[in-house]
């Protein structure tokens, strides 16, 4: 389909300018800087995308922005690739029946244990990974912050790496695992003050925004998922990890499927819902440094 766009750019007389670019097949948005010596620091280097680097163009500018954030200083250039999401249980995971009362039905999906299970997924996440690393000529080192064991590998590729990569799965589990592990605190600040590439996927773009709200509108995410201890009506709990302060993600999104369902939840919030596609038409990159 050919792509129809128009941007608006506001002048360097402020501060920073903002470049935003609609598509016909959604949304792209696009947010930089203009370089002056009174300017703030960028904004974080953000990627974030439905279902990976499905395009040329988006391949494109992984490498651009990933040379980028090595240039400055923010890592080496390779990926530490957070498999967390991918590796939730699933032996209690929702269908898409309800009860008499509304209420999601869940149903066994898997007799296997849940060891063997975890391992399984570990390994598909791996073979993922390695995927990934011969698709971009560039080192993957796949993590997790599950376990108190992985933790310090987790840390350490964190904190070297010029590219943070958070893949898609159940995005409640991501979220609570992250908090519980202190990752998130070291994850923003690999992104917002030394400037690694944020490259997300799914519930990887989720955990990005303010909100994980938006994974409940579905219903394919079990927030259960992460433990019967965890209390999701607490205060905060689905706070995202506010890479983008000021909108929330919605990855997958098909118009003829979920126009509707986004119409109708996003009045909910109190900041932007912006969609992701599957094809890659909408995607949100911030800190490219490209305005053209």
């Amino acid at each position: 389909m050919p792509l129809l766009a128009a941007a608006v750019l506001f002048g360097s007389a402020f501060r920073g300018a903002v470049l935003r670019t609609s598509t016909l097949g959604g949304t792209l948005q696009r947010r930089g800087f203009a370089t002056l010596s009174s300017a703030p620091p960028p904004p974080a280097r953000l990627l974030l995308t439905s279902a990976g680097l499905t395009t040329p163009c988006l391949e494109s500018t992984f490498r651009r922005m990933l040379q980028h954030a090595t240039d400055d200083g923010a890592g080496s250039p390779n990926i530490a690739m957070l498999v967390t999401a991918q590796l939730a249980p699933s032996s209690t995971m929702t269908s898409p029946d309800r009860d008499q009362d509304g209420n999601l039905i869940r149903k066994e999906v898997s007799k296997r244990s849940p060891g063997e299970l975890r391992r399984r997924r570990w390994a598909d996440a791996r073979k993922k990974g390695r995927e990934i690393e011969q698709q971009l000529g560039v080192p993957v080192e796949c993590i997790d912050c599950v376990r108190e064991k992985d933790l310090e590998d987790a840390r350490a590729a964190l904190s070297t790496a010029g590219c943070i990569w958070v893949t898609g799965g159940n995005t409640f589990f991501l979220r609570h695992h992250l908090r519980a592990s202190g990752l998130d605190d070291l994850v923003r600040q690999r992104v917002v003050s030394d400037g690694a590439l944020y490259v997300g996927a799914s519930a990887g773009s989720i955990v990005a925004g303010k909100s994980i709200r938006t994974a409940l509108w579905k219903g394919w995410d079990d927030p259960a998922a992460a433990g019967d201890e965890v209390d999701w009506s607490a205060a905060g709990m689905y706070d995202a990890l506010g890479l983008v302060p000021d909108a929330s993600f919605f990855p997958h999104y098909d118009a003829a499927a979920w126009k509707g369902l986004v119409d109708s939840q996003k009045s909910g919030l109190d900041h932007e819902c912006i969609v992701l596609t599957d094809d890659g038409e909408s995607v949100y990159v911030a800190g490219d440094g490209e305005t053209t």
